[in-house]
């Protein structure tokens, strides 16, 4: 007897987890460090789908960085884990967030691939969707914030993450971004 995959995820009220507790975490780096100024927020998770975290950079470590490192100044630009506030904020939410995530990915383990396949890209989908809906509302509205979705463990396809930044942020950032691109050969 064949075993049938899991019920089918609720992406809807993931997607609505996933947008306050980035909210939550934006407010809390913020507060708790009012003397910085945040100047990108990300929100990542990884090839196995079993996370979804926050990374917040801030204008003064971003700047350090390319100082000390001028020809990689795109590379701490937006390469998510230079950034000052890895994993940090909303804690709680983040948590409960990649335990249920984890949990289906993990019932899922006993199928064929197109289950996790699916499931993969319908929660990346759900981590563009909530940035989207974040470039909307203050404090990320117009370019005073660079938002990205990224994925770890994994080798970057150029084209996918092209596509994202496009969907995320204005043309002068996708420019940038698609020229530390040519360099990554």
């Amino acid at each position: 007897m064949s075993k049938s995959p899991p019920i089918a995820f609720d992406f809807v009220a993931l997607e609505a987890r996933i947008l306050e507790a980035a909210r939550q975490a934006f407010r809390e780096v913020a507060a708790a460090h009012p003397e910085q100024q945040l100047c990108a927020f990300a929100l990542y998770s990884d090839d196995g789908a079993m996370t979804v975290c926050p990374s917040i950079n801030t204008i003064e470590h971003l700047t350090q960085r390319q100082r000390q490192h001028p020809d990689d100044a795109a590379f701490y630009k937006f390469a998510t884990p230079e950034w000052r506030f890895e994993a940090t904020g909303a804690d709680l939410a983040f948590q409960s967030i990649c335990d249920d995530v984890r949990g289906y990915v993990l019932a899922l383990a006993d199928f064929d691939g197109k289950p996790f396949t699916r499931f993969r890209d319908s929660l990346f989908e759900t981590c563009l969707r909530v940035l989207e809906r974040l470039r909307t509302e203050e404090p990320f509205r117009g370019d005073n914030v660079l938002l990205v979705f990224a994925v770890s463990d994994s080798d970057p396809d150029i084209k996918t993450e092209l596509a994202r930044m496009k969907r995320l942020n204005a043309a002068h950032v996708v420019a940038e971004f698609r020229r530390w691109t040519k360099t990554w050969r």
